[in-house]
C-alpha cells in the first residue's frame, strides 16, 4: 500500500476502489498527492 498524508494511493483492477483512491487524492487539495496516481510520462487534461 502506498500512503501519503493518510490517503491510500493503492490502485487495483477494481474500478470502485480506483475511483475512491482518485476522489480521495483529488479532494485532498494537494497536487503532489494527485500527481502520484500517474506515471511520469502521463498527460492530464485537468487544470
Amino acid at each position: 500500500m502506498s500512503e501519503t498524508l493518510g490517503i491510500d494511493l493503492t490502485l487495483t483492477d477494481d474500478p470502485d476502489q480506483q475511483n475512491e483512491v482518485f476522489l480521495n487524492a483529488f479532494n485532498s487539495g494537494e497536487g503532489a498527492i494527485f500527481d502520484q496516481l500517474y506515471r511520469d510520462d502521463a498527460v492530464s487534461n485537468l487544470t
